[in-house]
């Protein structure tokens, strides 16, 4: 049940594009926002999270997500500066995502949600919202989104800092020496 709402968004932007009407699209992003809600809320409630409920349902959000602002960019109703503003969260996310596979010290961690990343999401559905029913709030929603994204990127930045493990001290050899645990 979990996944399918998740795997809706794609249908949903999938309808987006092709729609034509204001409303039509004002309904299809309302809906794509109250499946993202209720998927969570059921997977918490009924201890339903699964692993790959964890990358589908970021990822489902991501297209619908995007889809939309590219829709509205290609419309020319948001700006290329105004779509790469309101993607910039999930380009860096992205960037961060493939430099972990790339890096092996860094495949151990855990990219999760953090409430400043999730203000980034609502911030990004309320400037779709508003690019169909109030265009004039358009610009300073950007701004906001803008905002938070590079406070979110930090935020995430100092939480993954704080969950590194130590590095050795660096020798002049080039390799950090061997450390011995202390027996108890």
């Amino acid at each position: 049940l979990l996944h399918t709402l998740s795997l809706s968004r794609l249908v949903l932007a999938v309808l987006f594009v092709m729609a034509e009407d204001d409303g039509a699209r004002l309904a299809l992003a309302l809906t794509s926002g109250f499946t993202d809600v209720l998927d969570g809320f059921l997977a918490r409630r009924w201890g339903l999270a699964t692993p790959l409920g964890a990358i589908l349902d970021p990822a489902c959000d991501r297209a619908f997500v995007v889809t939309a602002v590219l829709t509205f960019t290609l419309e020319g109703r948001l700006s290329p500066a105004a779509a790469a503003l309101l993607l910039l969260r999930d380009a860096l996310a992205v960037l961060a995502w493939l430099l972990s596979r790339a890096v092996p010290a860094w495949r151990a961690y855990n990219f999760q949600a953090r409430p400043a990343g999730k203000l980034v999401t609502l911030l990004q559905f309320l400037t779709l919202l508003a690019v169909l029913a109030w265009p004039v709030s358009v610009r300073y929603l950007v701004a906001a989104t803008a905002v938070f994204a590079v406070a979110a990127v930090v935020d995430y930045a100092r939480h993954l800092q704080r969950g590194r493990p130590p590095v050795p001290p660096f020798t002049p050899g080039g390799r950090a020496p061997l450390v011995r645990q202390r027996e108890a």
